[in-house]
Formats: structure tokens, sequence, C-alpha cells
């Protein structure tokens, strides 16, 4: 499988990220709520359930 970099949402209303393929992956700067996270995967038919994390730094 490959790995992919998604960029969910960016500029002044808020930033996410999504790495990872269509079975897991992780979202980076979630700084978006989880309504927008939601249909932005969706729109990638990438599952919610397939984020693993959100690392903290």
């Amino acid at each position: 499988m490959k790995l992919n970099f998604y960029s969910l949402a960016s500029g002044s209303s808020g930033n996410s990220y999504y790495l990872g393929n269509e079975v897991q992956g992780i979202l980076i700067d979630a700084g978006i709520s989880a309504t927008a996270v939601r249909k932005y995967l969706k729109s990638m038919d990438i599952p919610m359930h397939a984020i693993m994390g959100i690392p903290t730094f």
C-alpha cells in the first residue's frame, strides 16, 4: 500500500492534514472541527475509523 499525504484544510479557519492510506493513518495539526474532518475524509473515501491517532508535539 502506498502512503498518502492530504491537506484537508489550510488557511485562517484552520489546518488539518491526513498521512496514511485508505485503511489507517493519522491527522496532523487537527485545527478544524470533527464535522469538517469527517466531510473531507468522506470525499476522499477514507472512513473516520481509519484515524489511528493525532500526534501532539
